[in-house]
């Protein structure tokens, strides 16, 4: 029980959370990296200023960690799964030229700047040669930062919980394989730390797409189902108190609270316990007649 508050508490807080872990992680290599140097200096006998590792190494680290967004991004957009996966990892190898791009780019910007201010000059060297040396390294940080964000999703999968859709026959529950979305029925089966047990879909607060996820929602829970935004719509097109209000959020009426318009044309809607979920402008009127009927 405590640590499933412990769980809800994180995953309420996770928008702190996360970030701080990247930066935490960020500071210690980086400050690991500088006294690497310092000591390979002082082992080959060579006098340098302590203010240049820490600069080679904070605007490398520094630049990395502002990039890490761009990482989570760009898997979005082709996420590795075994479906397709040669086709896949060749988008990554893609994304991780373009990572180094940007990397190597402001990370000398960034040393030319404090070398300037330290009244020297920085030179990056030969830029085809170098540039090659530094994406060999960003290769290898790229599938480092990868890995480490796939591994989190796991774990966190695991301690949320999977939901599966249930197939109803012969008194017996299992999972429906479908080529076509069929219609959602009355219960889901929740797998969850290694116990089962169904959970009725009326009780769905909302639903969030997340990646090759749809997150359920319910009583301050989260219940991820591997399905598509587009295919939950249809799953759920019977059910009239589930309208889809954004291009990744779907809510039950039945626990809206109420719908605050913006200037922009989009608009908030409030629900029951204290969620807040975007309303776009083309999903804003289908939820205005939805609540008027």
């Amino acid at each position: 029980m405590l640590r499933g508050m412990n769980l809800q508490l994180y995953l309420k807080r996770r928008w702190f959370f996360e970030p701080l872990f990247w930066v935490v992680l960020f500071t210690l290599v980086c400050v690991s990296n500088i006294v690497v140097v310092l000591l390979d200096f002082d082992r080959q006998g060579i006098a340098i200023s302590a203010w240049e590792p820490i600069a080679w190494e904070s605007s490398s680290m520094l630049v990395q960690l502002g990039l890490i967004p761009l990482i989570i991004v760009l898997d979005r957009f082709r996420p590795l799964c075994w479906q397709g996966f040669p086709g896949r990892l060749l988008w990554h190898l893609a994304f991780s030229l373009i990572f180094s791009v940007l990397h190597v780019g402001a990370m000398v910007m960034l040393r030319k700047l404090v070398y300037w201010l330290m009244a020297s000059e920085y030179h990056f060297g030969h830029v085809w040669l170098e540039f090659f040396y530094e994406y060999l390294k960003d290769l290898r940080a790229y599938a480092a930062y990868l890995s480490i964000i796939y591994l989190y999703r796991f774990v966190l999968l695991r301690l949320q919980g999977e939901a599966s859709l249930v197939e109803e026959g012969d008194g017996e529950l299992g999972v429906a394989h479908t080529t076509e979305p069929q219609a959602l029925g009355e219960r889901l089966l929740v797998k969850k730390l290694g116990r089962e047990f169904l959970i009725l879909t009326r009780d769905i607060e909302r639903i969030e797409a997340a990646g090759n996820y749809a997150n359920i929602y319910i009583n301050e829970r989260v219940y991820p189902l591997r399905e598509t935004m587009s295919n939950m719509t249809k799953r759920l097109g019977g059910a009239k108190q589930f309208v889809r209000v954004h291009r990744s959020h779907i809510i039950n009426l039945n626990v809206l609270r109420e719908i605050q318009g913006q200037e922009s044309g989009d608009a908030v809607a409030h629900l029951q316990r204290g969620d807040k979920v975007p309303v776009s402008r083309k999903y804003r009127k289908t939820l205005t007649l939805a609540t008027a009927t």
